[in-house]
């Protein structure tokens, strides 16, 4: 039985930690010895890792220092045939323990497309010259690493999200009022284009249109400063009861289910998760139309694509939705769950990896 260790830096509801912890379940299943390893003192999917039966070990430490010494030991307790590992700082550490000796199999994975190669990224990019794959979760973000990279090139492979057609499945109520519910599910940040989204939606509210949206999510590390100017607009806005905050839940699928049409304005993405795990709901999704999201929501097949940093555009595409007939949304959400069913399954997903670790 192969050994693989899961290698992330925190544990919180991001859709990284999503896929990890997914990828991590899938391959336990298929007799894989797995173990999942995090540092950050968060939890959120720890209660997925137990109801599955998944080993796991949080490590405590209060530097950088710290944390690579006690990767390594438990690297070095473990011995995994292979690392895979998601986010920078763990894929630079598992890099950079291969490059001083480690024998195990390295498989580094890209969560976001590259908008700027700045310092950082070129340490890491240089690190990944000992890593044995580089897994990109988006198409775009494969041909950037090529492109700025080109010494990694036949190391870099597209594999994008999973989503579990099982779990994440569509209501079976049917809608009763006219009013829209409209869900958004992302971490508070400039990444997704919150201050833009609430000057569109005031505008669609404005022209009549009985619109309610809900944002999941909460506030990323480090942004405080960028929540407290968003909820300054928030309250100059005065959505009263028509557009609430409220944070992560870990019963994401009843909001999913509950919701009319799921959204996700950011300026951009990896591969999303939360897009994926509405489709397979059977929801019809607005969206930015940035990196890969094209290849799942098709304009005027299962949902609308806008320009992100254009309010009015976003503005007309989310009445023009709001505008169809109930039928003609449902047979928008009929499609999405069509298309997560054929190109979204977890079965295509970890057999790709295990392709990886197996070589």
């Amino acid at each position: 039985m192969k050994k693989v260790l899961c290698l992330i830096d925190g544990l919180g509801s991001g859709g990284a930690q999503r896929q990890l912890v997914g990828l991590a379940d899938l391959l336990n299943r298929k007799g894989y010895d797995v173990l999942f390893v995090w540092y950050h003192k968060t939890d959120f999917y720890k209660k997925f890792l137990d109801d599955n039966g998944v080993k796991y070990e949080q490590i405590h430490a209060t530097n950088i220092f710290q944390k690579f010494w006690r990767i390594s030991r438990v690297i070095s307790h473990f011995k995994p045939d292979a690392i895979i590992s998601y986010i920078d700082g763990p894929n630079m550490a598992t890099c950079l323990l291969k490059a001083l000796g480690l024998k195990s199999t390295i498989i580094v994975s890209e969560r976001a497309v590259l908008q700027k190669i700045n310092a950082h990224q070129k340490r890491k990019f240089f690190l990944y010259r000992w890593a044995d794959y580089i897994v990109s979760n988006a198409q775009e973000q494969t041909d950037l690493i090529n492109r700025n990279f080109p010494s990694l090139r036949n190391k870099t492979v597209t594999i994008r999200n999973f989503v579990d057609a099982t779990v994440f499945i569509p209501s079976d109520v049917t809608k009763d009022t006219n009013d829209i519910q409209m869900l958004v599910v992302g971490r508070l940040a400039p990444q997704k284009n919150i201050i833009r989204f609430m000057q569109a939606i005031k505008n669609v509210q404005n022209s009549g249109i009985p619109l309610y949206v809900k944002w999941v999510g909460g506030q990323s590390h480090g942004k405080r400063e960028f929540v407290e100017e968003m909820m300054s607009k928030y309250k100059e806005m005065s959505f009263g009861d028509t557009f609430k905050f409220i944070p992560p839940t870990n019963d994401i699928l009843t909001e999913y289910q509950a919701c009319d049409v799921f959204c996700l304005p950011s300026l951009f993405e990896g591969f999303p998760n939360v897009v994926c795990e509405a489709m397979s709901c059977g929801k019809p999704i607005l969206c930015s139309d940035v990196n890969d999201n094209a290849v799942i929501v098709h304009d005027k097949e299962n949902g609308f694509l806008f320009d992100p940093k254009s309010v009015d555009d976003m503005a007309e595409k989310i009445e023009g939705f709001c505008n169809q007939s109930i039928e003609e949304r449902l047979k928008m959400g009929k499609r999405s769950r069509e298309i997560a069913i054929d190109s979204l399954s977890g079965e295509s997903f970890v057999n790709k990896y295990i392709n990886l670790i197996e070589k």
